[in-house]
């Protein structure tokens, strides 16, 4: 469980989770050799954890995503095989670290072909319920050994009256003392007293020696349930205290994004990229030192236990580094929420500052607002100028002064959408943007955006092409947004493919819930990196152009993401770096009729 958590945090090359799947190996392969067993099962079974038959930990003792990996591939056990490998536990740790999500019926099995993994299966063992524990179905390895014959304790009656033989004393009746008040039973352990009281009270040495087995085994039997009654209120304490302590650390999981892991001196080991971000520092600078020598007490504040370890005698007092501005803010804004019995449950927190935060939120959107529509005026003047100057004047021009208004004009041009691309993504932020739906031609959409991109493929030397779908094919959409979002994806793929290249787009009904319609725009330009991919629809993100040029400003992607959205849709894509991308979004389907709008 702690190979999968530490897996999920980083990387199983890290050396960190390095260090805990090799751990985990060991001890398995350990088992699996040394211990003489041909396989050790991993099961989940009303909410306990088993390793082979034996409970091991309670649900809420567990990590979640090993839960998860087991209800996801439909888990009724993970069997580890004599001659496991390494590379197949590391494996195995990464795959159940992975976000939780449904997974496809038969993917396990594929993940275990395809990364040649024969050590590891997957519910060798069948369990059933039997007196309300979970046991294995298959044969005993050992057989199950004859009852022993039970045998009637003597009554009290006999023990204390039956004569004694030559030689020895009468026993006296059952509590009266032997020999006088102390006499020869002081200083005698429980074995030596039981051996006298069985000697005085039998004859025969055979029926001695039954008697004495059935005194140890009452003595033992009625130990162990003192023994079980005295510890099963430490049992449940202790359980209560884990469950406890996992909530807790639940509870702070889900407030924050970024981890820090130090050590027991308080030096940092480990961050994640959020708490990099944070600190406004890297690892590689961090690594090392104390984590409060990060801080900057004007910006940061940081409670930390003033003794980290958890042996005993260890104090409950906090160091809090900050300076008191920043500390009086970030606790007004977070409450601890406790139940009654005053544990921790969760969390009540608030924006610090957050009247300044909305001010500040209001002014930017009103100055983006005032600043675009200012330039919209003196920029559309412009461009009418150049292309009356270009109608008008072209013939008269020579090439050289043709050219130099070709770029002026395009520049201009360029320079307008940027300015609707802010006041469309303004609007988008700010919650403005209204839409018109209604029934439109999924073709009539394709035809126009494509239509009004020819010029731009044409001049680059780049084939443009869409494949018309059926004519009756309608979408429930604002037909000007969706020809903008068809329009930012094409001028995409057109500034990132070569003369000489293609681009098709296209749309049709989804294959699976024919419920909706999926839009595509294809290209075989200079493709894009799988960790560029998970950020292209971030505002103000731009990925490497191999020409070098870096144009606009990083929104037209993050419009396409919001206007599906506001559609109700889904946007992806696919590349490969070299042999260029695809986009794909999703619209709700129109009822089909049989005429199409205009």
């Amino acid at each position: 469980g702690r190979a999968v958590k530490v897996t999920g945090l980083y990387r199983s090359t890290h050396p960190i989770a390095a260090e805990a799947i090799k751990e985990v190996y060991d001890l398995a392969d350990l088992a699996l050799t040394t211990g003489g067993r041909d396989r050790l099962t991993l099961s989940f079974q009303e909410e306990r954890w088993l390793c082979n038959d034996a409970s091991i930990l309670a649900a809420s003792q567990a990590p979640e995503n090993l839960q998860a990996f087991f209800k996801d591939h439909g888990l009724r056990s993970l069997s580890f095989l004599h001659g496991l490998r390494a590379f197949e536990m590391a494996a195995i740790c990464e795959l159940a670290s992975a976000p939780a999500g449904r997974a496809e019926k038969g993917a396990l099995d594929d993940f275990f072909a395809q990364k040649g993994i024969k050590h590891i299966k997957r519910d060798i063992e069948k369990y059933e319920r039997t007196s309300g524990k979970a046991v294995s179905a298959r044969p005993a390895e050992v057989p199950a050994l004859p009852p022993e014959p039970q045998r009637a304790a003597p009554a009290a009656t006999e023990v204390a009256f039956i004569p004694a033989g030559p030689g020895t004393a009468p026993v006296e009746a059952a509590g009266a003392p032997l020999a006088g008040p102390k006499g020869r039973l002081a200083g005698m352990s429980f074995g030596e007293l039981l051996k006298v009281l069985v000697e005085s009270s039998v004859n025969d040495p055979k029926e001695r020696v039954h008697l004495y087995e059935d005194a140890v085994h009452l003595v033992k039997d009625a130990m162990d349930r003192h023994v079980t009654q005295a510890t099963s209120s430490l049992v449940q304490e202790k359980e209560r205290i884990l469950c406890e302590q996992a909530r807790t650390e639940r509870v702070l999981s889900a407030v924050a994004e970024g981890k820090v892991i130090v050590d027991k001196d308080g030096r940092v080991l480990m961050m994640n990229p959020a708490a990099e971000a944070l600190a406004g520092k890297s690892l590689s600078e961090l690594a090392g030192k104390h984590i409060t020598e990060s801080v900057n007490t004007g910006e940061h504040m940081v409670a930390l236990a003033k003794d980290i370890g958890m042996g005993p005698g260890a104090r409950a007092e906090v160091e809090l580094v900050a300076n008191d501005e920043i500390s009086s803010a970030m606790r007004r804004s977070l409450a601890v929420v406790q139940d009654a019995a005053g544990r921790v449950v969760g969390t009540y927190s608030g924006l610090p500052a957050a009247a300044k935060f909305r001010e500040t939120q209001r002014m930017q959107e009103e100055f983006l607002s005032r600043v675009t529509h200012d330039l919209q005026a003196p920029l559309s003047s412009i461009c009418c100028a150049l292309e009356l100057l270009s109608e008008r004047a072209g013939a008269k021009l020579g090439p050289e002064e043709t050219n130099f208004v070709d770029v002026c004009l395009r520049n201009s041009q360029q320079l307008g959408q940027m300015i609707r691309d802010i006041l469309d993504f303004s609007k988008l932020q700010s919650g403005r943007m209204v839409l018109r739906r209604a029934p439109v031609s999924v073709a009539a959409m394709l035809q126009e955006a494509v239509g009004s991109m020819q010029p731009w493929a044409g001049n680059k030397g780049v084939s443009l092409s869409f494949r018309a779908p059926e004519p009756d094919l309608l979408a429930m959409a604002d037909q000007r947004r969706v020809v903008q979002i068809l329009t930012n994806l094409i001028s995409n793929a057109i500034k990132f493919t070569a003369s000489g290249g293609i681009i098709v787009a296209g749309a049709g009904l989804e294959v699976k819930k024919q419920s909706g319609i999926v839009f595509g725009v294809r290209d075989t330009g200079c493709g894009i990196a799988q960790e560029s991919l998970q950020k292209v629809f971030d505002k103000f993100t731009q990925v490497d152009n191999p020409a070098g040029a870096k144009d606009g400003v990083g929104l037209g992607l993050s419009i396409v993401n919001e206007f599906v959205k506001l559609h109700g849709g889904a946007v992806w894509a696919d590349s490969e770096v070299g042999k260029g991308s695809t986009f794909y979004f999703t619209l709700p389907l129109a009822e089909r009729t049989s005429g199409v709008p205009s």
